[in-house]
């Protein structure tokens, strides 16, 4: 995944530092001093999600992203009700984190491992108090 989102930070123009703040990924633009891009990658959400987010949020970045993964792995269009368990756990999260919510705060999960293009995207509304689903992966 790492090498991935570093490829990905480049075609967006972004420079990127690895574990970096306490953080797994940040995205710089240009010569700026303050990352654009944070990013959390968490495998295994359970044990974690609290303290993730926490760690996002405290961070005053334009954008933060978390990825992670169900488990056990099953495709995300069977998932809707892990999905929405995880969506849950971070929504706790934020609602009762003290930092800044300035700023998107966007999760994306994987499902099916055997499949790399198997993921949902959410990005926290602030304003509605709700999730907003920003794409799937095709079929």
């Amino acid at each position: 995944m790492a090498t991935f989102l570093s490829a990905l930070a480049s075609s967006f123009g972004f420079y990127q530092e690895w574990e970096q703040k306490r953080l797994d990924l940040l995205w710089y633009q240009g010569t700026e001093r303050k990352p654009s891009v944070v990013i959390e990658h968490e495998s295994y959400w359970r044990s974690k999600i609290a303290a993730v987010v926490r760690k996002l949020l405290s961070f005053r970045a334009p954008l933060r992203v978390l990825v992670t993964y169900l488990w056990p792995p099953i495709p995300v269009a069977d998932a809707g009700p892990p999905v929405r368990k995880i969506l849950n756990a971070i929504e706790r999260s934020i609602r009762s984190s003290r930092s800044s919510r300035k700023g998107e705060f966007v999760v994306v999960i994987g499902g099916d491992l055997e499949e790399p293009q198997d993921w949902v995207a959410y990005a926290w509304d602030e304003e509605r108090k709700d999730w907003t689903p920003l794409a799937q992966s095709p079929p």
